[in-house]
C-alpha cells in the first residue's frame, strides 16, 4: 500500500504526468486499419458458427423482426430481463449476500420456466460456482444512487449451456451463466451513437471506467456499460496438462477460455438486440467498442460476432491469445481464476515438473489449433475499421508482447504508447479523455440531425 501511495502523491503532483503525460503517440504505420481490406470471413475460423460454444435454445422475448438483425437470422444466445437498479457487485456484507442468494433463486427459477415451456425434460439448473463475481439490487442505496438509477436502464443477460450427467441421464443439466450491464443515455438532445464499454476484470478500476462514461455522456455519446465480464469469466476451474499429450488439456483449455469469452459477446449482441426494440434512439448512430484491459483482450470477440454491426474500437491495455496472458500475466495469483499443473509420466507414476518454453510453445500450438474464436484470431474482425490502441510499453499484468502482437495483427493502426506498467497506465488515462473523445468525434462522425416535428397548426377559436 505504501508504493501505491507513493505513485498517487506523485501522479498528483505531476512528476510523472508532466506536461502532457509521460505518453508517446505513434501514428499508423503504412495503412491504417480503415485503408485494410476487410479479413475475407469465408477463410476466417470466427465466421463459421462451429467455433461459437453452443447455448440452449431459450425465449429471448424478442420480437422476430428484430432478431431479423443478426447474421443468418439466428437467435440470442439467451434472455435478457431488464432489472431495478442500482446494482452493488457481491461482497461479504450479510445483506449483500442475502440478495445475491434471493436474486439468484429468481433467476434459476425463471430460466427453468423458460426452458420448460421448449423441453419436457426433468431440469436442474445450476448457478455459477466459486470464483464466480455477480451483482445483486443494492440493498441499502443512498437517495443519490436511487435517484441516479432512475436515469439508467439496468440489463441481465442469462444464459445456458447443457452440462453432461452421466449419473442423471433422465435430467436435463443447464449451466448458467448471467452478464450485468448499465446503459446510459447520451445528455445531448440526439445520442451520435453507441460506445459499449468494457472495462477490466472485477469492473476494475471503477473510478476511471465511471470519469470514461460521464465524459462519453457529455460528448454526445451513450453508453452500454458492462458491470463486469460474465460471473463465470473468473470462476475457477484447474488445468493439468500431461506435458508427454498435452493435447487434451489444449482441448480443455480452449474450450473454457474461449467459453468465457464468447459468453460476453453473447451478452453485448443480446443487449443491443433489446436496445434496438426499446431505445432504439440509442443506435440511430455508429456503435464503438471501448475495451480496457481484460474488456480489451475480449473485446475483439464481441466485434466478431457481427462484425458488420461495429464501426471502430478502442483498445486499452489489450492483448491476443487467453492462454499465454493467463500463464504470463503478473495478476494470475490475484484474480485465481485459472490453475495450470504439469507433469509428467515416470516409472513411478506421475511426477509434478516445470515446463520449459519448448513445452508451453507445444501446448500453445495446440491451443490455437482448438480456440477459433482467441483474439488472436478475431482481431481480423476489426480491418478495415478505425481503431485506436493505448498501450503501456512495461505491461505485465497484459504482457507486453500480446499488446504488440494485437497492433501487429491490426495492420499497426494508431497508438499511444506509455512508458509505464499496466497500474500506471491507467492512472494516467483520465488526463488523455479529452484527447480520446476528440479522435472518437473524429473517427465517428455524428449522424445528421432528426428533422424537426411538424408544428401543429393552432386550433380555430370556437365561433363567438
Amino acid at each position: 500500500m505504501a508504493g501505491w501511495r507513493v505513485i498517487l502523491a506523485l501522479v498528483a503532483s505531476g512528476v510523472l504526468l508532466g506536461a502532457g503525460g509521460c505518453m508517446r503517440v505513434e501514428l499508423a504505420d503504412g495503412p491504417t486499419a480503415a485503408a485494410l481490406a476487410p479479413a475475407d470471413r469465408a477463410a476466417e475460423r470466427w465466421a463459421s458458427a462451429e467455433a461459437w460454444p453452443k447455448r440452449v435454445t431459450t425465449w429471448s422475448g424478442l420480437r422476430r423482426t428484430t432478431t431479423r438483425a443478426l447474421p443468418d437470422g439466428r437467435r440470442p444466445m439467451g434472455l435478457v430481463r431488464e432489472v431495478q437498479g442500482p446494482i452493488i457487485s457481491m461482497s461479504d456484507r450479510p445483506e449483500v449476500l442475502e440478495r445475491i442468494k434471493i436474486e439468484a433463486q429468481e433467476d434459476m427459477r425463471w430460466v427453468t420456466g423458460a426452458l420448460r415451456r421448449a423441453s419436457p425434460r426433468d431440469l436442474r439448473v445450476l448457478a455459477e460456482g466459486p470464483g464466480a463475481y455477480v451483482f445483486a439490487t443494492h440493498p441499502s442505496p443512498t437517495p443519490e444512487e436511487v435517484e441516479s438509477a432512475r436515469r439508467l436502464v439496468y440489463l441481465k443477460f442469462i444464459s445456458g449451456e447443457e452440462e453432461p450427467a452421466p449419473d442423471d441421464p433422465d435430467r436435463l443439466h443447464i449451466r448458467v451463466q448471467r452478464t450485468w450491464m448499465v446503459v446510459y443515455p447520451s445528455r445531448a438532445a440526439e445520442s451520435r451513437g453507441l460506445i459499449v464499454l468494457a472495462p477490466g476484470i472485477f469492473g476494475t478500476p471503477v473510478n476511471v471506467v465511471e470519469d470514461l462514461v460521464a465524459r462519453l455522456q457529455n460528448s454526445g455519446w451513450s453508453v452500454l456499460r458492462l458491470a463486469s465480464h460474465s460471473a463465470r469469466f473468473t470462476e475457477r476451474v484447474d488445468f493439468a496438462v500431461n506435458l508427454d499429450d498435452p493435447a487434451p488439456a489444449a482441448e480443455q483449455i480452449a474450450a473454457e477460455l474461449t467459453d468465457r469469452a464468447a459468453e460476453c459477446a453473447y451478452a453485448v449482441e443480446a443487449a443491443c438486440l433489446w436496445l434496438r426494440e426499446r431505445r432504439p434512439e440509442l443506435l440511430r448512430g455508429p456503435r464503438v467498442l471501448v475495451g480496457l484491459s481484460g474488456g480489451a483482450m475480449v473485446g475483439p470477440t464481441i466485434v466478431a460476432r457481427d462484425p458488420d454491426a461495429w464501426a471502430g474500437a478502442v483498445l486499452v491495455a489489450g492483448g491476443t491469445n487467453f492462454m499465454r496472458v493467463a500463464l504470463e500475466s503478473s495478476y494470475a495469483n490475484w484474480v485465481d481464476a485459472l490453475r495450470f499443473s504439469f507433469f509428467r509420466e515416470g516409472d513411478q507414476g506421475a511426477a509434478a515438473v516445470e515446463p520449459s518454453e519448448e513445452d508451453i510453445r507445444r501446448l500453445d500450438a495446440l491451443y490455437l489449433e482448438r480456440a477459433g474464436i482467441d483474439s488472436t484470431f478475431t482481431a481480423r474482425a476489426l480491418l478495415g475499421k478505425p481503431v485506436l490502441i493505448i498501450h503501456a510499453s512495461g505491461d505485465s499484468a497484459v504482457p507486453a508482447v500480446r499488446g504488440e502482437e494485437l497492433w501487429r495483427i491490426l495492420g499497426r493502426p494508431e497508438r499511444w504508447v506509455f512508458g509505464s506498467g499496466h497500474e500506471i497506465l491507467f492512472l494516467m488515462l483520465p488526463g488523455q479523455f479529452g484527447r480520446l473523445t476528440d479522435w472518437l468525434s473524429e473517427q465517428f462522425p455524428a449522424p445528421p440531425a432528426s428533422a424537426p416535428a411538424e408544428p401543429t397548426a393552432p386550433a380555430s377559436p370556437p365561433p363567438a
